[in-house]
């Protein structure tokens, strides 16, 4: 039997503890966000003369955001209700929604359909400062609707469709939703939240799988999303070459040195030139959990 050859691992240059905290937290935080496939928006209470919340200041969104809502980063430092005049007669009481103490860690989440936006969604408000609440809205009416044909029948769904639509014109196709790409991240946002803390909150809030990598090709990040998929800690990945652990995940027949070697090189060869097609390639595929669950995911 031939013996697999080693291949000796690049040298590790020396990682400084705070070289993470030297890189531009904005930039990072605006990828980030523009890679979610939630719709963020960040909002600052605007209070009355009772201290209660009146409106709520648009402070940062995200492309998602703007691309469903049909508006511009034009919105950002102008009142959400002025934005959405229709807004406060939709079934869902989005004002108190807001308007909800939310202690630093926590979170409280909703399910509702949106006559004013005519779709169904997952809601999620959490609160970075004392000062900014942050939400994210998840498009659930693809599911939603099939939810429906399934409970209620072809003639039900008909019917729920025609409602829907004698109060909204016409339901929105997913579909386009799906299709639109933002593939620019606009120069002029607004460098509104510096802060360590906000691009934390938001990552580890993620419902996507999100992990970083450094230029020696080693995992720096890992949220939680990661670990409920892999199973695998932040403290197991932490440090290691980021080739390494997507060889634990891959099945029993696809762990071979030729992969290794491909993914070693997709993401030394990015750190070195800057471009990468296979980031704006999305694909489906499946990985093993370290409990040996097979997920199939989007990356």
């Amino acid at each position: 039997m031939a013996k697999e050859k080693k291949n000796n691992p690049p040298k590790k240059k020396e990682i400084k503890s705070s070289s993470f905290k030297k890189v531009d937290a904005t930039l990072l935080y605006s990828a980030m966000l523009d890679g979610i496939s939630q719709a963020y928006i960040c909002l600052q209470p605007i209070y009355n003369e009772n201290n209660l919340p009146d409106d709520f200041l648009i402070l940062d969104c995200n492309n998602n955001f703007y691309s469903f809502t049909g508006q511009d980063q034009q919105i950002n430092g102008k009142p959400f209700f002025t934005i959405f005049p229709g807004i406060e007669n939709d079934k869902f009481n989005f004002r108190n929604f807001f308007s909800k103490k939310i202690k630093p860690g926590e979170k409280e989440k909703a399910e509702f359909h949106s006559s004013f936006f005519n779709r169904w969604f997952n809601i999620s408000v959490f609160s970075p400062d004392e000062q900014s609440i942050c939400v994210l809205l998840e498009d659930i009416s693809r599911y939603k609707l099939q939810e429906i044909k399934t409970h209620l029948g072809e003639h039900k769904l008909l019917e729920k469709n025609t409602e829907i639509s004698s109060q909204n014109e016409t339901i929105k196709s997913i579909n386009e939703e799906l299709l639109e790409v933002n593939s620019i991240i606009s120069k002029s946002q607004k460098k509104l939240i510096e802060s360590e803390e906000l691009f934390f909150s938001i990552f580890q809030n993620a419902s996507d799988g999100i992990f970083l990598v450094n230029e020696n090709g080693c995992i720096s990040e890992w949220n939680k999303k990661c670990e409920f998929i892999t199973g695998l800690k932040k403290g197991e990945v932490e440090k290691k070459y980021a080739w390494d652990v997507q060889m634990r995940l891959l099945q029993p027949d696809q762990r071979t040195e030729e992969s290794r070697n491909r993914f070693r090189s997709m993401i030394l060869d990015y750190f070195q030139t800057g471009k990468a097609e296979w980031l704006h390639a999305p694909k489906q595929t499946n990985l093993v959990s370290k409990q040996g669950k097979i997920h199939y995911i989007h990356l």
